[in-house]
């Protein structure tokens, strides 16, 4: 199948549907109330519910992938790692936009 001609809210839609029979998305971390740092160390390729749930990591992600902001379908994918949607959505999550985000994610500090 040729992934490149279909759209990546046709993609998240699957990976929606792949996830949700798998089990159940972990409940939302607290979130750090400085938007400056995350609470823990984060990359491509941790959990998108990680990236998701740590407002500095997130404003990293739509920074790269501003499709995503708003984008529900995406939340379903929580329990995926990010690079893991890679061959999903090759022209989206390319190489080259996954080691941006994982250059901006190391260079914020870790909240104490």
């Amino acid at each position: 199948m040729n992934f490149r001609n279909i759209s990546l809210a046709a993609v998240l839609s699957v990976i929606a549907s792949t996830v949700a029979a798998q089990a159940p998305a972990p409940a939302p971390a607290a979130q750090s109330s400085n938007a400056t740092c995350i609470k823990q160390k984060l990359s491509s390729e941790s959990l998108v519910s990680e990236l998701l749930d740590d407002p500095a990591a997130k404003e990293v992600l739509y920074k790269h992938v501003p499709s995503l902001k708003g984008n529900d379908q995406f939340d379903m994918a929580r329990s995926m790692p990010l690079r893991a949607i890679q061959p999903y959505a090759e022209e989206t999550f390319t190489d080259k936009v996954l080691d941006a985000i994982d250059a901006d994610l190391a260079k914020l500090p870790v909240c104490k």
